[in-house]
């Protein structure tokens, strides 16, 4: 079903209450409708990138919820042109689907990127492609749940010595069992020449990644 395109019928716009579970929502649910209503495989479908209440939505099944041992799973669906990766999908339904308790399958990639290893002259060179659509945060308390990279910014052998041993903490964290953690280290010539320390004023750019 991902990268389909539905119809869906809003049962439960935005700002009505489920008067069962008792929360507000947050997003427009609703039901499939066409041809698609016959398949049995899904309950439901929730609307992100509409932040009003409408009747109707034509959009793209951008993921796919499975709850623990249900049958039927729920879809997420959005505009044409919208891309959501995974830990937007997770904030935007948090109002009804506790983190953990359903398996997703998501349309678009959630890497942070890529990492590119080179080398020139005999020395090893390292090249951080960033994706622009990756979760990045610059609190570490800003990072909900836990990852298997966690990519910092920060150079390890430049910030103050009483920040390095915080900075490593706070990255293990943030990472899961069996996870990796990368942060900069500078060349020890590049040291000998630079005349001070750099005292960083606000924490690092942090990259997260599954």
């Amino acid at each position: 079903m991902l990268g389909k395109f539905i119809r869906i019928k809003v049962t439960n716009p935005v700002g009505s209450l489920n008067s069962q579970l008792g929360y507000t929502y947050k997003l427009n649910y609703g039901t499939l409708e066409g041809r698609r209503q016959f398949d049995h495989r899904f309950c439901g479908a929730y609307i992100m990138g509409i932040n009003h209440p409408v009747r109707n939505f034509d959009g793209r099944v951008i993921a796919v919820l499975r709850r623990g041992s249900e049958k039927k799973g729920v879809l997420v669906v959005a505009p044409k042109n919208a891309k959501f990766i995974e830990y937007q999908i997770v904030d935007a339904i948090s109002f009804a689907e506790p983190e953990g308790s359903y398996r997703i399958e998501c349309l678009y990639e959630r890497s942070c990127g890529a990492i590119v290893c080179r080398k020139i002259n005999g020395e090893t060179r390292l090249l951080l492609i960033k994706n622009r659509t990756a979760p990045t945060y610059l609190k570490y308390e800003d990072i909900k749940g836990k990852y298997d990279v966690v990519i910092s910014n920060a150079v390890l052998n430049v910030i103050p010595d009483d920040w390095r041993a915080d900075v490593l903490k706070n990255m293990a964290d943030k990472v899961k069992p069996g996870g990796k953690m990368i942060i900069n280290v500078r060349d020890a010539k590049e040291m000998e020449k630079q005349k001070q320390k750099i005292e960083l004023d606000s924490p690092s750019e942090i990259l997260v990644t599954d």
